[in-house]
């Protein structure tokens, strides 16, 4: 499991990541990290969307426990792939759109 520093650390990248290369759709980007979604704690939902605000909530405790990976390196990746699932479906686009360079 990756440790809540790095957690945290591997969503600000990855939104920092965002914010950078494609700043005409994530300029204004907005992270929110909780531990569960509202009203549904031991819930498996991952993230939420809100495109009026451009926000995406992530939701850790589910994100670290469901599909976690042994290999530290391949974690910190499917953590990255989240954040970018979540920031794709915000702006309607693919999320294999934001992946150029990430391979």
């Amino acid at each position: 499991m990756v440790r809540a520093g790095s957690f945290q650390q591997t969503i600000d990248d990855a939104a920092d990541y965002l914010r950078g290369e494609w700043p005409e759709l994530f300029a204004q980007l907005r992270v929110v990290v909780t531990d569960f979604p509202p009203n549904r704690p031991g819930g498996s939902q991952r993230w939420a969307a809100s495109p009026s605000n451009q926000t995406i909530y992530l939701y850790r405790i589910p994100m670290q426990r469901l599909g976690q990976l042994a290999h530290p390196v391949e974690e910190l990746f499917r953590l990255e792939s989240i954040v970018i699932e979540a920031a794709a479906a915000m702006v309607d686009r693919d999320p294999r759109d934001f992946w150029a360079g990430r391979d």
